[in-house]
Formats: structure tokens, sequence, C-alpha cells
């Protein structure tokens, strides 16, 4: 009986303070930072690792209609502030190309960034984005004249 009469109290007052509003108060106002606008006026992808001795692709399509774009890229080493390669190229609103950048056998860093600038829109178009360096691994070829194997069988 004893431990019945404390559970009804707080049962009881649970059920008093149901149903009734509370204020609260309302939370300070926040600025919801607004998200930056996509450049409708062109798409750049490249790949986000880079591998010695290899071609990086940069595929550009250019959206709006009767210009000619020039498109510059240049791949650096932004703490030694060293270019390691660069090349550019012309771009209309044909259909997507590829800008494609040789890069070198020996590469110093374990990171870059590619920056694209673009010229022949009203104003100059610079964006950059980091690259992460993956080293060539070795890959090894095994044949063998049965494509199956049963056990014991050489």
């Amino acid at each position: 009986m004893r431990t019945l009469i404390p559970l009804l109290l707080v049962a009881a007052m649970t059920l008093r303070g149901h149903g009734q509003k509370t204020e609260s108060p309302s939370p300070p106002p926040t600025s919801t930072p607004t998200p930056k606008s996509v450049d409708a006026r062109f798409v750049a992808m490249s790949p986000a690792v880079l591998r010695p001795d290899s071609d990086y692709d940069i595929s550009v399509a250019i959206l709006k209609p009767e210009v000619r774009i020039k498109v510059t890229a240049l791949i650096y080493d932004a703490s030694k502030r060293v270019d390691l390669v660069s090349g550019h190229g012309y771009f209309t609103n044909a259909q997507p190309e590829i800008l494609k950048l040789k890069i070198p056998m020996e590469l110093s860093a374990t990171s870059y960034k590619l920056k694209l600038t673009l010229i022949g829109f009203e104003e100059e178009v610079v964006q950059e984005k980091d690259i992460e360096v993956k080293a060539k691994s070795m890959s090894l070829f095994i044949q063998t004249d049965k494509g199956i194997y049963k056990p014991g069988e050489t």
C-alpha cells in the first residue's frame, strides 16, 4: 500500500500539468546562410584524384548560347606556390569537350589545387577546388591454362 500512494501522487501531478499551455521563450532568430548560387553559364567536371604520369581530363560544357569562352586550367601546389601544369582551350555551346592536362611522373606534394579561369563572359570567372594525389599502384596479372582447377590438379 505504501508504494501505491507515491505512484498515485506522481500520476496526479503528471495529469494536472497535462493539457495546460506553457509559455516557452521563443528561440532567438537565427540567420540562415544563403547557399552559393550556381553559375548557370557553364558546367566543369574533373576528378578529385590526381595520379602521377597520367592525363587529367576536365570536361567543360558552356550553357550560354553564342559565346566563345577561353578556359584556362592550372594545377598548382598551394603551400609552395608552385605551378605543376597548365593548359587552355576554347569552348562554345555546341557540346561538352575535354581539356587534357598531362601530369608529370614526379609529384612533390600530396595535394594540389585546380584553378579554372573562364574568359569570355561579361566578367572573368575563377573557380578552385582541392585535388588529392594518389600514387600508382601495381597490378599483377596471372594467366593459367584452365579457367577452374579442382583440388589436387596442377
